[in-house]
């Protein structure tokens, strides 16, 4: 019983998510426009940017972070990393396709018991029209009252099946972005309910790992994913190719 807690909290998100998207419409009373949209998960980093290496028992990820588009969860990540608070951590969900990911960042393994910088308490979420769930998405798992929190996930490659385009359309996504999900796929069932902050820069193929890691019937990893470390630090490009 205990272990279904978190089976059940992924699965929630999974139902409100597909209810979403199913719907009449995301953006319906404030449409997104193309033009407000920039690709930035798919630029080189800024000099100097945030990023923060993952130290998982499955080998390293590497992300970017976007604080001018996130504030809140960007300082709250880098924060509680520097802290240590993340350190020793397990993953306690995976997720399958087409809304591939893993969950972490909680404090115990059912994924219940999450704390942040500001006094403790879950914290607005912040969406930009920027950042969307494409693979390699870091994004903060949001709370029943559209809070974000300390849980966050990370998205899987994958390809977004043709009959989840055709919902995308329905639900008033921009084109310009369903394209862009169409062409380097991801998990479109995360987009604009939870705040997107950051983007993986190296390390998919541990992303991919994990996710694909066994599970049982309750999306928990069968053997420990355990989060070792979280190291924080600046994007250099000179570091960047010579480590390529």
């Amino acid at each position: 019983m205990k272990r279904k807690i978190a089976s059940i909290m992924a699965g929630l998100l999974s139902v409100v998510m597909l209810l979403t998207i199913s719907g009449c419409g995301i953006e319906a009373e404030n449409p997104i426009l193309d033009a407000d949209i920039e690709f930035i998960q798919f630029e080189e980093p800024e000099e100097g940017a945030p990023i923060a290496t993952i130290d998982t028992t499955y080998g390293d990820i590497t992300v970017v972070l976007y604080p001018e588009e996130a504030p809140n969860a960007v300082e709250n990540f880098l924060t509680l990393a520097q802290q240590g608070y993340y350190d020793g951590t397990c993953v306690f969900s995976l997720m399958s396709a087409p809304d591939g990911a893993f969950l972490a960042g909680t404090e115990d393994k059912k994924g219940k018991t999450a704390t942040s910088i500001f006094d403790g308490k879950d914290f607005n979420y912040e969406l930009s029209p920027s950042l969307w769930s494409y693979a390699g998405a870091l994004g903060s798992i949001s709370t029943k009252d559209k809070k974000a929190s300390s849980r966050f996930f990370i998205v899987s490659d994958g390809e977004v099946p043709q009959d989840m385009l055709d919902k995308m359309v329905e639900a008033n996504y921009p084109q310009k972005v369903i394209d862009k999900f169409a062409e380097v796929g991801g998990a479109p069932l995360y987009s604009r309910l939870y705040t997107i902050y950051g983007q993986v820069i190296d390390g998919m193929d541990v992303v991919n790992k994990i996710v694909a890691s066994d599970k049982n019937e309750n999306n928990v990893p069968v053997d420990d994913i355990i989060i070792n470390t979280i190291t924080v630090g600046e994007y250099h490009r000179e570091e960047a190719v010579a480590s390529e």
